[in-house]
């Protein structure tokens, strides 16, 4: 159900344009169906960043023909940070559905913390995911991107980074070549993301998977749980937010999704809370549904 928080200042407007103005027919647990769909262009193992050997890469789709700068819109994979249930593979379906509405999509990688390369801990992930940020926005003009209109949308672990991308500036400005550029997007889409560390998830191989990220037990490295925590970091200058939670979530409890929105609110930012009745951690990520709430939402938000 859409939930009707004090935060979601253009609630109403997003879902007339879900309905509407974009040509969308929302019906619910269908996909959304648009006549003459256009197509896009792919370039897949895209290099954005290397690292100690490691390549950090993205798969970018382009909506065929788009002649003006077009959203940016980067894609994050879920998996507990580890490639243990997901992966870039998962975001798929939303990077061939979002350049059906002009947008750009990037579907991106990032360290890991079971990579057999290497495994990766915190702040690793953060880094990459600001460096792609920071990258597009350097390669604007080569992929038909607008610099200025660049979001995030995650899923899940990938959740929690692009929420970080949200309400976090750059970390580590020592990339000569991305030097004073902002990682900061314009706006961000979290579903089922990890979003306020302190509520420890009712199954326990969660918590060894957030252990396992930041090197400890809340205990033992308490303020590496603040610092990757998102709603430790929300300020007036946090970019919007759409927050997707199922209220059946038995991984991330739905309360992520509501503390983060009060935060969010009291700071005078713009969020918009969408409670998906009777789903859990695992269907909430159905992208046939999500994708025409979100459209408008970026549409609206960032142009």
């Amino acid at each position: 159900m859409s939930t009707n928080h004090p935060s979601c200042t253009r609630r109403a407007a997003i879902a007339a344009a879900a309905g509407s103005s974009l040509g969308l027919a929302v019906m619910p647990g269908r996909a959304f169906v648009q006549d003459d769909a256009p197509g896009f262009d792919l370039e897949m193992g895209v290099v954005y960043g290397e690292i100690d050997g490691k390549k950090l890469l993205a798969d970018i789709r382009r909506p065929t023909g788009a002649d003006t700068p077009a959203h940016a819109v980067i894609l994050i994979h879920g998996g507990g940070w580890t490639t243990q249930t997901s992966g870039p593979d998962a975001m798929i379906a939303p990077a061939e559905l979002l350049p059906q509405e002009g947008f750009v999509t990037f579907t991106i990688s990032y360290r890991l913390t079971n990579d057999p390369a290497g495994p990766s801990q915190w702040p690793d992930q953060l880094d990459d995911v600001q460096r792609a940020v920071r990258w597009v926005r350097a390669n604007a003009s080569q992929y038909g991107v607008n610099p200025d209109r660049v979001s995030a949308v995650g899923y899940s672990a990938g959740g929690h980074l692009a929420a970080l991308l949200a309400v976090r500036e750059t970390r580590d400005d020592a990339i000569p070549e991305l030097a004073g550029m902002s990682s900061r997007v314009n706006a961000a889409v979290v579903v089922a993301g990890h979003l306020d560390l302190t509520i420890a998830s009712p199954q326990e191989w969660v918590n060894d998977l957030v252990a396992l990220l930041l090197g400890g037990t809340a205990d033992e490295e308490p303020e590496r749980w603040l610092d990757a925590s998102p709603i430790e970091w929300v300020d007036a200058e946090s970019a919007p937010m759409m927050l997707i939670h199922g209220t059946l979530d038995e991984v991330n409890p739905i309360e992520h999704a509501t503390r983060m929105a009060d935060a969010l609110a009291d700071a005078g930012v713009n969020v918009a809370l969408e409670e998906m009745a009777d789903h859990d951690h695992t269907s909430i990520e159905d992208w046939y549904t999500i994708v025409p709430l979100i459209v408008p939402f970026l549409s609206l938000e960032v142009g």
